[in-house]
């Protein structure tokens, strides 16, 4: 390889690895966390250790357990994943409350799914725990979320659904990581 491919491949890495580097704080573009990339980058993570848990789902009063190590961690997260409130429409959709151990958002508009988002830190900064409320309420049913996640320790996802037609639903899955 000559000087010349090999200064384009380190520029090309270089570049490549910008491109993929999470960021986890705020972006110039948005004063909220970042959940999405937050997440993604625990999926990533997660894929390459592959850490055995022990799953409990609870559906309507309906238990099951086991310890799984194959967890696909993409469809697991999503819903964390997709309770992300960096969108530009939303710059001034929630209220804001920054220490140095914790960051919590508030929605202002009442219609927005994701109502709350607390992130407690440890003193180094790193996550020690994430906790989100979603809503959804319309004319046939209402549905609330409850997702809790402390890294290589626990989650849990809490749904309950009333529906003006049928009786009210629960779900909840817990995970705990055995590693």
């Amino acid at each position: 390889m000559n000087k010349l491919s090999f200064s384009f491949l380190v520029v090309l890495l270089s570049a490549v690895s910008c491109i993929n580097s999470p960021k986890h704080q705020n972006t110039a573009n948005s004063p909220y966390f970042n959940i999405k990339a937050y997440f993604e980058s625990e999926v990533n993570r997660l894929n390459i250790e592959h850490p055995k848990i022990s799953k409990t789902v609870n559906s309507n009063g309906k238990t099951e357990s086991k310890v799984i190590q194959d967890t696909i961690w993409r469809s697991e997260l999503s819903v964390f994943i997709n309770s992300n409130i960096n969108k530009p429409a939303w710059n001034k959709s929630y209220l804001v409350n920054k220490s140095d151990t914790s960051e919590v958002y508030k929605a202002i508009d009442t219609t927005l799914k994701t109502r709350e988002i607390s992130i407690i830190k440890h003193p180094d900064g790193t996550i020690k725990s994430i906790s989100i409320l979603n809503t959804t309420d319309n004319e046939l049913y209402e549905l609330v979320e409850k997702l809790e996640y402390i890294p290589n320790k626990f989650y849990k996802i809490e749904r309950k659904q009333q529906s003006k037609l049928l009786k009210e639903s629960s779900f909840v899955v817990e995970g705990k990581f055995l590693n």
